[in-house]
């Protein structure tokens, strides 16, 4: 009997690889258990050429992790809006994503890292532990998101989901400057 595993490992392995070697900005790597289009609305796939073609290194790697913090926003949110089944487990493994992610983020603002493309604003480097701290804060809030989860009372979750995007508003309002496209 063939054993599905290897195939998959293989085909994975390859698309990664073409990833890299090619430089395709529509498919972006996102957690470990899945690979995401970037900015797919509903099916139709909408390329972030204009806003991160001269991206490399690690501000193209910080632009990607904070695309997919704002497409698991936009996955929970859309499972919070239909009260008839909310899929927790959905909620759980985007709010999961965002912790594992949110670990890293620190290493992804080294010093000398802004200006081009990037939207980091020069305050990240003159206020690191107030960076930090808001990094960390984003982290522990998306572990309450996800322990939420398993209570399955809405109205908790829904807070705590709000309390996230809180988070990430009060980052941007601090360290984001925004590039006119």
């Amino acid at each position: 009997m063939r054993k599905p595993l290897p195939c998959v490992f293989l085909f994975f392995s390859i698309v990664v690889s073409a990833q890299f070697v090619f430089g395709s900005k529509s498919v972006a790597i996102k957690g470990s258990h899945r690979l995401g289009v970037v900015g797919d609305k509903g099916g139709i796939l909408v390329f972030q050429m204009q806003a991160h073609m001269g991206a490399k290194g690690v501000v193209k790697e910080r632009m990607l992790i904070m695309k997919s913090y704002a497409s698991s926003m936009k996955k929970i949110n859309k499972e919070l809006r239909d009260k008839t089944s909310v899929n927790y487990a959905l909620i759980k493994l985007e709010a999961n994503d965002i912790v594992e992610s949110s670990q890293k983020v620190m290493e992804l603002f080294p010093p000398g890292s802004g200006g081009g493309m990037s939207e980091a604003s020069l305050k990240i480097w003159q206020q690191p532990s107030d960076f930090k701290k808001i990094i960390e804060e984003l982290n522990q809030a998306a572990q309450r998101l996800a322990q939420a989860t398993s209570t399955g009372v809405p109205n908790l979750v829904i807070e705590k989901f709000r309390t996230l995007g809180g988070t990430c508003k009060k980052c941007h309002q601090k360290y984001r400057v925004k590039k006119k496209v």
